[in-house]
């Protein structure tokens, strides 16, 4: 009851517009294995406008979010903007997220946390996104499951490009 009662919560949180922050540049020396088995170096991210969708496979609300997370891709995919998935599922869970990724049709690629991603960003709960700058400096983090996070993040990646 108490691990539904935090998920819940955690879940029903607010946008909260980020206090400008250069996260971007201590994510750009991480590199991880990818969900299709290549790494994914965030240093190929430098310069770039990104969005970081936080998720764990056993999330409920985090399904609820990944249409509005691949629609967010494939808008702003082809316009340079690169989203990248990031678990934060236990280390090796590859099974679980691969399941998830293959489930919910995700065409961008996903990490699974080591746990550096998480102390970076000060990002511990899913789900979660993150807009990072092209000057590497985190704009916005929308926590928890919102039906309208499609439109908040075209709004700000609309003012970023």
């Amino acid at each position: 009851m108490l691990v539904f009662l935090c998920l819940t919560i955690s879940a029903c949180t607010e946008h909260q517009p980020a206090a400008p922050r250069e996260s971007g540049s201590s994510l750009y020396s991480i590199a991880l294995p990818g969900n299709d088995g290549t790494m994914v170096d965030f240093r190929s991210f430098q310069g770039k406008v990104v969005v970081i969708d936080f998720f764990a496979s056993w999330c409920e609300p985090c399904r609820e979010v990944a249409p509005q997370v691949e629609r967010i891709y494939r808008q702003y995919g082809q316009k340079g903007v690169v989203v990248v998935g990031v678990s934060l599922d236990v280390p090796g869970n590859h099974e679980a997220v691969r399941r998830f990724v293959q489930k919910h049709n995700i065409p961008f690629p996903v990490v699974i946390d080591d746990g550096r991603i998480r102390e970076i960003t000060g990002i511990f709960s899913v789900p979660a996104v993150m807009i990072i700058d092209a000057a590497g400096t985190t704009r916005t983090r929308i926590m928890g499951a919102r039906r309208d996070l499609y439109e908040q993040v075209s709004r700000q990646l609309d003012t970023l490009r």
